[in-house]
C-alpha cells in the first residue's frame, strides 16, 4: 500500500529521478499495489506492469465511533472548557509542525481573515521542529489573540467537534487524516488543492478548495465560509454523503476482498 507517492504533482526534479525510479522498478516484483488516493492510482496504472494489479481505495479510514458529531449543547460545552464562546468562529488545523503543513502560510492568511472577521480563533494543534518559529511569527503579526498552540493534543475528536472548520494548508498529502476526521464530525473544510484534499473535499459542497500558496483565495474563502452560518450549516450537512466513503469498516472490508483476491490467484498459479 503506498500511502503516498514522493513524486506528485510539483515535487522536486530529484523526487521523479529518485523515486519514481524505485517504484516502476518494484512494480515488476509486486503482485498488488494499493494507491489511496487518485493522482497516484491513475499514475500507477501507467507506469505498473501487467503483472502488478493497482487498486484504489478511498483513504486509510476514520472510525465514526471516535469521531462524531455532538449536539449544540455539547459543542458549547466544550468551548466553555477551551475558554472560548459561542460567538467566536473556530477553525482547526492539526498537524505537526513541519514545513510540509505550511503553517507560514495558514498564519500570514490568517492575519488577513481577522482583519474581516474580528472574532476568528486558529487553534494549532501538535508539536514539531517549526513551532517556535510559527510562535514568533505569530506575535510579530500580533496575533496572540487570535492564534493558539495546543501542543500534543489527545483530545482531537473534541476540539473537531467545537470547530466550526478545518483547515489544511498542506503542501502535499497522500491521504489528510485531518481531513478526513473533520468531515467525519461533520465540520466543513478548507484545504489547498492537492492531491489527498481533493479527493475528500468537493469546492462549494463539503467545504472549499483553494489554489495552494494563493493567499487571497484562502483568505477569501476561510471569510466566506466562516463568515455564513447558513452556507457552513449546509455544507456540514453535506459532510454526511462522505462518511461512508471514508469510514474504517468499509476500507477494512475492501482491503481484505483486496488480499484475498491476490492470494488467490497466487495459489492458482503455484
Amino acid at each position: 500500500t503506498s500511502h503516498g507517492f514522493h513524486f506528485y504533482k510539483g515535487a522536486p526534479l530529484r523526487n521523479w529521478l529518485l523515486y519514481f525510479t524505485m517504484e516502476k522498478r518494484l512494480a515488476k516484483q509486486t503482485d498488488c499495489l494499493i494507491t489511496i488516493n487518485r493522482e497516484d492510482y491513475e499514475r500507477a496504472v501507467k507506469f505498473a506492469p501487467k503483472s502488478c494489479k493497482v487498486e484504489y481505495m478511498d483513504g486509510v479510514g476514520v472510525n465514526p465511533l471516535k469521531f462524531a458529531p455532538k449536539s449544540n449543547a455539547e459543542k458549547q460545552e466544550d468551548r466553555e472548557k477551551n475558554g472560548f464562546s459561542s460567538q467566536d468562529k473556530i477553525a482547526l488545523y492539526a498537524a505537526e509542525f513541519i514545513h510540509r503543513k505550511n503553517h507560514e502560510f495558514l498564519i500570514k492568511g490568517f492575519q488577513r481573515v481577522v482583519k474581516a472577521q474580528p472574532n476568528a480563533k486558529l487553534l494549532l494543534a501538535g508539536i514539531g521542529p517549526t513551532q517556535d518559529e510559527m510562535r514568533r511569527l505569530v506575535e510579530r503579526l500580533e496575533l496572540k489573540n487570535h492564534v493558539f498552540f495546543l501542543n500534543y493534543r489527545t483530545d482531537i475528536p473534541d476540539l473537531l467537534a467545537m470547530s466550526d472548520i478545518v483547515i489544511s494548508t498542506s503542501r502535499q498529502e497522500g491521504f489528510p487524516i485531518n481531513v478526513a476526521e473533520g468531515i467525519m464530525t461533520q465540520t466543513p473544510c478548507v484545504v489547498s488543492n492537492i492531491r489527498g484534499n481533493i479527493d475528500i473535499i468537493a469546492d462549494g459542497y463539503n467545504g472549499y478548495v483553494y489554489r495552494q500558496e494563493d493567499i487571497e483565495d484562502f483568505t477569501e474563502k476561510v471569510v466566506e465560509i466562516l463568515a455564513n452560518d447558513c452556507a457552513r450549516e449546509e455544507m456540514a450537512k453535506n459532510c454526511r454523503e462522505t462518511l461512508d466513503k471514508i469510514s474504517v469498516e468499509k476500507l477494512v472490508a475492501q482491503m481484505a476482498t483486496i488480499y484475498s483476491q491476490v492470494l488467490k490467484q497466487e495459489i492458482k498459479m503455484g
